[in-house]
C-alpha cells in the first residue's frame, strides 16, 4: 500500500504534465478538468493496482504455508572471507589515497 501512494503522485503528475503540454483542461472549466485529468488517472490506477495484486500472487504472498527455500541461508565461514577480504581491499584502497602508496 505504501508503495501504491507516491505512483498516485507520479501518474497525477505525469497526466498534468500532458494536459498542459496539450492546453487542455483547465481551472475555468473544472468539469472538463475533472474529465480529462480524473478519468485517465483512475484508468492508470485500476490498471496499475491490477498488477501490483497479479504480482502478489505470483509470488506467492497469500500463500497459506511458509515459504521455503532451496538451499539453507546464513553467515557460513565463507561469507567471513569474503568480507574480510572486501575489508582489507577498503582500507588498501583509503591508506593508498591518504599516503599515497
Amino acid at each position: 500500500m505504501f508503495r501504491f501512494l507516491p505512483t498516485i503522485r507520479e501518474e497525477y503528475r505525469a497526466i498534468r504534465d500532458a494536459m498542459r503540454l496539450r492546453e487542455v483542461g483547465s481551472w475555468r472549466n473544472p468539469m472538463e478538468m475533472l474529465e480529462y485529468r480524473m478519468v485517465p488517472l483512475l484508468t492508470s490506477l485500476v490498471t496499475i493496482g491490477n498488477e501490483l495484486s497479479t504480482s502478489a500472487l505470483t509470488r506467492g504472498l497469500d500463500a497459506p504455508v511458509r515459504r521455503t527455500s532451496i538451499c539453507p541461508i546464513g553467515f557460513h565461514w565463507q561469507d567471513g572471507v569474503a568480507l574480510l577480504l572486501c575489508i582489507a581491499v577498503i582500507i588498501c584502497f583509503v591508506l593508498s589515497t591518504f599516503y599515497g602508496w
